[in-house]
């Protein structure tokens, strides 16, 4: 799923900021997303960092496979889940697991991944694609879900940009969507230790989390209770994180094209809350005005 924004820009002139006399222009933005159908079957793929600092993390990664495969049974038994890391070095692959494995199995997964401190797994995905198990292990037809796991920025030398216009056309017949676990801008600062950022370098996860309109979930928190929910494939799209900052009392929402009233706006995270039903392959238009 790819959420779409149309900037047509509408100069509106001469509005008038209150208490002051500066004039300023507006544009109308107009974002839209459709709510995806529930998947017949399913791939799932971790790509796990597994550097040094990492190891932590691992019986986190465990307990939130086996819970997500649970949920994952709510809707399909036709799945498989896989791992590799984000090297694509050594024992780079593991899986899949299916209905058929243990929790046991799933349980050692992660320790059995080779061990490297390159954390590039934008890279490491884009090559599996082209190894032998990953033609195997990704289905074609078959919707995708990738679980990115990290308490690092990606660090390949692909741009965020690129990679995610890869992704699209590499699931042009296919859903997919993706979990980012790692470091955001509100993890706690013991949560940061590892994690370095160079003089104006972005955080190139958030970045990727953003085209999908995901928040990344703190890797220092209970992220193994949230994975199921972080999917749309699991769970339908309740809100939508806008694109820029709107004038508040300018935000229209739709439903296939019927303005709709049940609906609240967080300043503290610009994102639209939906609380109607949004059935699958419904198409939902934001529309609003924004300072230029």
């Amino acid at each position: 799923m790819t959420c779409v924004t149309d900037y047509s820009v509408i100069t509106n002139p001469d509005i008038i900021v209150q208490d002051t006399s500066e004039v300023r222009q507006t544009e109308v933005v107009v974002e839209h997303f459709v709510q995806p159908d529930k998947p017949d079957n399913l791939d799932v793929l971790f790509v796990i960092d597994t550097s040094c600092s990492m190891s932590d993390n691992f019986e986190n990664v465990s307990i939130g496979l086996d819970l997500l495969r649970d949920d994952i049974e709510t809707l399909t038994y036709d799945y498989q889940i896989g791992m590799i890391n984000s090297s694509l070095i050594g024992d780079y692959y593991i899986g899949p697991f299916d209905t058929t494995s243990t929790s046991v199995d799933i349980f050692m997964a992660p320790y059995f991944l080779g061990r490297d401190n390159r954390e590039e797994p934008f890279a490491s995905l884009y090559q599996f694609t082209s190894t032998p198990e990953g033609q195997e292990f990704l289905r074609p037809s078959v919707d995708k879900l990738y679980i990115f796991v990290s308490d690092e920025t990606e660090q390949s030398i692909i741009p965020v940009a690129m990679f995610k216009e890869w992704m699209d056309d590499y699931h042009s017949e296919v859903q997919h969507d993706i979990v980012v676990i790692g470091i955001s801008d509100s993890s706690p600062e013991e949560c940061k230790q590892f994690f370095n950022l160079r003089e104006n370098e972005e955080n190139r996860f958030l970045v990727f989390a953003n085209y999908y309109n995901k928040m990344i979930i703190d890797i220092c928190g209970d992220f193994q209770l949230a994975l199921a929910d972080s999917s749309f494939l699991l769970n339908p799209i309740t809100h939508k994180n806008l694109d820029q900052t709107p004038i508040q009392d300018s935000i229209v929402v739709y439903k296939d094209g019927v303005i709709q009233q049940d609906w609240y706006y967080l300043t503290t995270t610009n994102t639209v809350y939906f609380e109607f039903e949004i059935e699958p392959n419904s198409i939902i238009k934001i529309g609003y005005n924004t300072y230029i």
